[in-house]
């Protein structure tokens, strides 16, 4: 439970960066995109880390992280492409689109927490 409140907190984050910056300073929505999510992750590794899977010890500390910033460097690319996808090809607005974008990568974003990165392995 506490990975999905972790997830609402950063995705609920996510998405006002982005729409501040879209709407209020006027960037490109993939410009922004990229920004909010590079924001975000910081956030994002501090919850998962600290709060969701705290009961990994510390020692793991580095490895984590760079497993972390692996798997972030493929959901920033992933991001991206399905924004340029579901806004571009399929005309969604790219608020909703990035909210569809954040559930496709929260539910393998799950996974690989738990069994690769903060997982008692």
């Amino acid at each position: 439970m506490k990975f999905v409140i972790s997830g609402c907190v950063v995705a609920l984050f996510n998405v006002a960066l982005l729409y501040l910056f879209v709407s209020k300073l006027h960037l490109y929505y993939l410009f922004a995109a990229a920004i909010s999510f590079a924001i975000a992750l910081v956030l994002n590794f501090l919850l998962q880390k600290y709060w969701a899977f705290k009961g990994v010890p510390e020692g793991k500390i580095v490895k984590q992280f760079f497993l972390f910033f692996a798997l972030v460097a493929f959901n920033f690319f992933l991001n991206l492409f399905l924004m340029f996808l579901f806004v571009d090809k399929f005309g969604i607005q790219y608020l909703l689109a990035q909210i569809l974008v954040t559930i496709i990568l929260a539910v393998l974003n799950f996974f690989v927490y738990q069994r690769f990165i903060f997982g008692n392995n």
